[in-house]
């Protein structure tokens, strides 16, 4: 028996494995079993069918045998290495990120912490239009603005300072300054780094390379916010901030040092006249404790206007204010 067979138009390899092994069983089986039976035959020519078929449908194309998939972090996953022994292999994954990756890009509105009386204090959030890190440091260096100002805040980051590359891993933001960013006494503006960076989601820490290379001026190992109190004010206070524009109440939020647990306030208007005053207690949380509390205005009142912290009793701190717009 001879068996004609045109060549599907797909799998050619599949179909040739076919056709040889048909040759062989109609050589040593089929002959001698079409005597018997055609049921036989049928059954022989579907089992050798299957047998070369299974190869062929489980392989994959030639070239993605061993792929590369990406993670959501914006890391790449090294395809992974089968052991010795067979069994699978460990995978490695990037964990350092730039934070140019869209999942590192931080809030829209970031907020520069400048300096008053030598401590810390909040500036006004400011919309990154790039990278937020990148933005944050290009913030310091151009300092406040005249609202800013008039609530007493400078920088002591240099208007030439530059920031040539900033990574996030494992918490720790690393970050290479330029030399301008030193001066004779460098940790006030190390604190303002500090603070600002670690206002990011997965940012703790702030490691500082001046040209590239560790710097005793800046620390060698990662600094956070627990390691800077000497550049912390008693009552850090997050809002309202300069230049913040607030309806019938002014939210008052922020954090106070461990020794304390309330401090008074003073609202003012244009005219110097007092509109509003009171104290806020401390609310939540552990070490420096948070606050956050509404202050109601009274109806009708609008316009500029001065909140003033007034420090706490038996704190070395200077009462300040930060300006305001009240809209009623």
């Amino acid at each position: 028996m001879r068996l004609h067979s045109p060549d599907p138009p797909s799998h050619p390899p599949a179909w040739r494995t076919i056709l040889a092994g048909l040759a062989r069983i109609t050589r040593q089986n089929v002959l001698p079993a079409a005597r018997s039976s055609a049921f036989s035959l049928a059954a022989v020519l579907l089992t050798a069918a299957a047998a070369a078929l299974a190869p062929a449908c489980t392989s994959q194309p030639p070239g993605h045998d061993n792929p590369v998939s990406t993670s959501g972090s914006g890391g790449t996953t090294v395809p992974s290495n089968p052991g010795s022994d067979g069994s699978p292999g460990s995978s490695a994954s990037a964990t350092q990120v730039s934070p140019s990756s869209s999942a590192q890009q931080g809030p829209t509105l970031v907020t520069p912490y400048f300096i008053r009386d030598g401590k810390v204090a909040t500036g006004s959030p400011r919309p990154a239009t790039g990278d937020a890190y990148v933005d944050a440091i290009n913030f310091l260096a151009a300092g406040p603005d005249d609202i800013e100002k008039a609530s007493g805040l400078i920088t002591a980051v240099a208007s030439n300072a530059k920031a040539y590359r900033l990574t996030v891993t494992d918490g720790t933001a690393t970050v290479d300054l330029s030399r301008t960013f030193e001066t004779r006494d460098t940790q006030p503006q190390v604190a303002q780094v500090v603070f600002t960076l670690t206002q990011f989601p997965g940012v703790d820490k702030v490691k500082f390379l001046i040209e590239g290379t560790d710097n005793g001026a800046t620390g060698v190992p990662p600094v956070g916010r627990d390691q800077l109190t000497k550049y912390t004010p008693d009552v850090l206070l997050e809002s309202p901030w300069p230049g913040t524009r607030s309806g019938a109440s002014v939210r008052v939020s922020g954090n106070i040092n461990p020794g304390f647990s309330s401090f008074d306030y003073r609202i003012d208007g244009a005219a110097g006249q007092q509109v509003a005053s009171g104290t806020v207690n401390v609310r939540f949380g552990q070490g420096r404790r948070r606050f956050d509390q509404s202050i109601d205005v009274p109806g009708g009142i609008t316009g500029p206007a001065r909140f003033t912290v007034l420090a706490p009793t038996g704190s070395t701190m200077t009462s300040f204010a930060v300006s305001l717009t009240l809209t009623g």
